[in-house]
């Protein structure tokens, strides 16, 4: 008679009865219940109601994810999305979930702030501070002039130009021509929004302005 112990559910992502990936159905069940910046605490029983998965199904693919068995490894969920057990005083297992508010931090093209160097960044909060104090866009020299006062050493056309290219590219700057020489670059629409989002959620995670965290979602009653 075999003894044979093999898990399973040891493929690393399975496909319920149903047609489900387990996986994706609670990454699913966070995006539509925990908004960007917040986390909840929930039990597997709670997440199962949420999914097509039952409470066993929901506790073990939970366990995978944050890596408790050590037979396998942790399976990855998006970026922005963050599962860990949660400890406290009580006997049932809890997990809690997190949307990171980065997902908010994306301009109209799919281009995150992350997405952007360092250069890039401050290439970008430059030509958008120009614009509004001289009530035009700059030109490339321009843009050399300030960048390489912020560097404190001197920002060569090699590293600028391509720079400029790749926001204009990314849809976040508009290249317009101003004589053959010299062209203005304008932040789009899509640029400065992610600018503005990016400095409001700096500023909120500084002052404290949002709430961090949701421990229950029912009223006070963690589930």
């Amino acid at each position: 008679m075999s003894n044979d112990n093999t898990d399973p559910n040891a493929g690393k992502r399975l496909i319920t009865d149903g047609g489900h990936d387990p996986v994706d159905a609670i990454a699913g069940f966070i995006r539509e219940n925990v908004d960007p910046g917040d986390w909840c605490i929930y039990t597997a029983k709670r997440i199962a109601k949420g999914t097509e998965l039952s409470g066993a199904e929901a506790g073990y693919w939970c366990s995978r994810i944050v890596g408790s068995d050590p037979r396998f490894d942790p399976i990855d969920l998006d970026p922005d999305l963050v599962l860990e057990r949660y400890t406290n005083n009580s006997c049932t297992v809890r997990w809690r979930v997190r949307h990171l508010r980065t997902a908010r931090l994306v301009a109209d093209g799919g281009v995150r702030w992350g997405d952007l160097t360092e250069f890039q960044q401050r290439l970008l909060l430059e030509t958008i501070a120009f614009e509004r104090v001289e009530d035009e866009p700059p030109i490339g020299l321009e843009l050399k002039e300030i960048l390489s006062a912020f560097y404190e050493q001197e920002v060569n056309h090699g590293r600028l130009y391509p720079n400029l290219d790749t926001l204009v590219e990314k849809g976040l700057m508009e290249k317009r021509q101003v004589d053959r020489r010299s062209n203005h670059y304008v932040p789009t629409s899509s640029g400065r929004d992610l600018v503005r989002r990016t400095m409001k959620d700096a500023v909120s995670r500084v002052l404290g302005g949002e709430v961090s965290g949701l421990a229950a979602t029912d009223g006070g009653r963690d589930e």
